[in-house]
């Protein structure tokens, strides 16, 4: 599987809050941990990755960026990014296939999938992580991100600026889902919902007039 390059976006953030990139082997197979944790026995949902190991992980974190949140050397939060283009029909990923075309243009769309929370439900924690997601996708050229979520979570994306699909769908392990979309370069909808993500869009936005002159 090829993928697009992840960059890193930690330097349009003024502090990342604890947030970073997840490479290292023994960190990555502690997110697999903590998603079999939530996904496979707290909420009982039977993903074709779950496997005997206490893992969950998909095929596509392979060419996948993983992003954490830490307190106290465990595990807080932690997020996916994938390009849209990375994901296979056997990906259940895939489900979202229908809702593309809304999406615009797949070379520059992501999927943001498996939020997980762990030893910390700290807000801050969660905001410094979709903070520094954002800024990832924004210098690694994503211009729209699309995820899906349970109905209970709309409200927590929407502060964010993300978008209510006003579609939904029901996957076979997942459940009913609601289908939200983000445009990381819409300005004006993340002013509107005073989203914590804003600032860091005026930020790269200058910087790369700046690079122009």
């Amino acid at each position: 599987m090829t993928s697009r390059r992840w960059e890193d976006g930690s330097h349009l953030l003024q502090a990342t809050g604890g947030a970073k990139r997840v490479t290292a082997e023994e960190d990555l197979k502690s997110i697999f941990r903590l998603r079999h944790e939530i996904y496979a026995v707290e909420q009982v949902k039977h993903y074709q990755s779950v496997g005997q190991t206490g893992e969950l992980k998909d095929p596509i974190d392979d060419a996948s960026l993983n992003l954490a949140t830490w307190s106290g050397g465990r595990i807080a939060h932690a997020v996916r990014l994938s390009w849209w283009n990375d994901v296979v029909a056997k990906d259940y990923l895939a489900s979202l296939a229908d809702f593309i075309p809304e999406a615009g243009d797949g070379d520059s769309l992501i999927v943001v999938s498996r939020l997980v929370t762990g030893c910390n439900r700290n807000m801050k924690s969660l905001i410094s992580l979709f903070r520094l997601a954002f800024a990832c996708g924004l210098v690694s050229g994503a211009r729209t991100a699309i995820l899906s979520t349970r109905p209970e979570l709309k409200s927590l994306f929407l502060q964010f600026g993300w978008c209510d699909g006003r579609k939904s769908f029901v996957h076979h392990c997942a459940g009913r889902q609601e289908v939200m979309f983000l445009d990381l370069y819409d300005q004006a909808q993340l002013t509107r919902t005073s989203s914590p993500l804003a600032p860091i869009l005026r930020k790269y936005e200058a910087t790369a007039c700046m690079n122009l002159n």
